[in-house]
């Protein structure tokens, strides 16, 4: 195995391939009808090649969400289903690794849970956003803006709207060699009829977070579900342009398909030459795309708000610790299911697009900015993937939409980025969990951070992702062994929003 070329490069995917080979060995003798056992001296060099490329695809992602790297280990979506799965082990809604260090609580004694695994992405139709748990009405998405953030923009000019001099990263080519497009009289004040593509209701927010008492712990997010997240980008003082990374240049049918898809889904603004753009939005600066391997024949754009290294990338004004949010790791998930009876079951939903729901604040556009490959630019008005605080932004929507459905008796819920799961008990055993959870209440001392993370810490200084401010409800069960919630009545309680 150590002698493979490519061992050096390619360590981890290596010993996957040599696990799969060793396993295949075991097995083959059930499988041959003639029992020969597998050769592992004929090993499929194809298996390795979709072992590397999933591992750099999973490394990449880990990146651009700000999590530490290597192989992801929260779980995805895998099928659809219509109800809670019945059978089948319990599924984690996140890796033991991530920004959390690990609680100093370890799991109480007591029975352990089956939990039932449904797994399923939801889709989207024509303007409404099927998000989170069913059909999100297509409507407002405004986003929140935060202390640090607010700070941040405090100590910086607003940015200047006319020409300026353009500054040119030194293996870049400006990209106002393309020919001027046709309308000369774009201004600043163009970018106040522009249409936000806005999806979740800020005022529905509102009303749950305050009929449930829940508005001061989330305050913040009104503000960026109406106009836009400030999520600290400064206004710049002079524009940057540079190329799209080698990935993206030897693929311009994939970018251009992109944009295009952006733009229909009114994601994107453009397109603009430079001069445009800048008496629009004023000095700007445009972050390298590139693409990274998803699968063997498909790709992941990626916008690369690091670039330059050495110089001020979008991403070296940014800070991931001023968007905490909780995360649901999977020592969460092993001390939830040890905690509930053997009958507790679970389901998983997955959030279809959720950092491109949320729009940001127009005074962040100019370091968002996206060049094609045709030398035109596109305003990108949406959160993107490489963001360093993406993932607390996402976080902050996130952590109100799993309290608004704990308020609603929906109770035992963790979360990792986009990633759900949702527990649930028969009739039966609600009454012992909810005496459980009133005691757990009493622990909590209240609501901390760390960095990126945010967690309720009890009287022992142990790591909670929530209060356990409420009980569980029956929405569904006529029976004592009967379910008491359902993928339906999650839909029922985030449809609105």
């Amino acid at each position: 195995m150590t002698t493979h070329p490519d061992f050096d490069r390619h360590a981890t995917a290596i010993r996957l391939w040599h696990q799969h080979q060793r396993r295949q060995w075991v097995i083959s003798a059930s499988l041959n009808s003639d029992g020969q056992r597998f050769n592992l001296g004929k090993p499929n060099p194809q298996h390795f090649e979709e072992l590397r490329l999933r591992l750099l695809e999973e490394r990449a992602e880990r990146r651009i969400l700000g999590l530490p790297g290597g192989a992801s280990g929260h779980g995805g979506s895998s099928s659809s289903g219509s109800g809670w799965g019945g059978g089948g082990s319990g599924g984690g809604s996140g890796g033991s690794g991530g920004k959390r260090p690990p609680p100093n609580d370890p799991p109480s004694p007591g029975p352990r849970a089956k939990a039932a695994r449904t797994s399923f992405r939801l889709a989207s139709t024509g303007r409404s956003n099927s998000s989170f748990a069913g059909q999100v009405v297509a409507s407002s998405l405004r986003i929140p803006s935060s202390p640090s953030a607010s700070t941040i923009n405090s100590k910086v000019a607003q940015p200047s709207v006319g020409p300026t001099a353009l500054t040119v990263a030194p293996t870049v080519a400006l990209a106002d060699t393309a020919p001027p497009l046709a309308n000369d009289s774009l201004t600043s004040s163009t970018i106040t009829s522009w249409d936000r593509p806005f999806v979740l209701l800020a005022d529905a927010f509102e009303a749950e977070l305050r009929h449930f008492g829940l508005l001061d712990r989330h305050s913040s997010l009104l503000s960026g579900l109406r106009s836009g997240f400030h999520i600290g980008i400064p206004a710049l003082t002079n524009t940057l342009i540079q190329n799209n990374h080698n990935s993206a240049r030897s693929h311009p049918d994939i970018i251009s398909t992109t944009i295009q898809r952006e733009l229909t889904a009114g994601r994107y603004r453009g397109p603009f030459s430079s001069e445009q753009l800048q008496s629009i939005i004023g000095p700007f600066q445009n972050s390298p795309l590139g693409l990274v391997p998803k699968g063997v024949q498909q790709w992941r754009l990626i916008q690369d708000f690091s670039w330059p290294r050495a110089g001020n990338s979008i991403n070296s004004h940014l800070s991931s610790d001023s968007w905490p949010t909780t995360w649901g790791a999977s020592r969460d998930v092993v001390r939830t299911l040890l905690a509930l009876p053997v009958t507790a079951q679970a389901a998983v939903r997955d959030v279809a697009d959720a950092f491109r729901i949320l729009v940001l604040h127009s005074s962040q556009w100019p370091g968002t900015v996206v060049r094609g490959e045709d030398g035109l630019f596109y305003v990108d008005m949406c959160l993107g993937f490489g963001l360093a605080p993406a993932t607390g932004v996402w976080g902050a929507v996130a952590d109100a939409l799993a309290d608004i459905c704990r308020a609603h008796g929906l109770g035992l819920i963790l979360k990792w980025v986009d990633d759900f799961i949702f527990f649930t008990v028969p009739l039966s055993a609600l009454d012992t969990v909810n005496a459980s959870r009133a005691q757990l209440a009493t622990t909590i001392t209240g609501p901390q951070s760390r960095g990126g993370v945010s967690f309720f810490a009890d009287a022992d200084n142990m790591e909670h992702v929530e209060d356990y401010q409420f009980s569980l409800r029956n929405h569904v069960a006529a029976a004592s062994d009967e379910l008491v919630s359902s993928l339906a009545a999650i839909t029922a309680i985030t449809a609105p929003l």
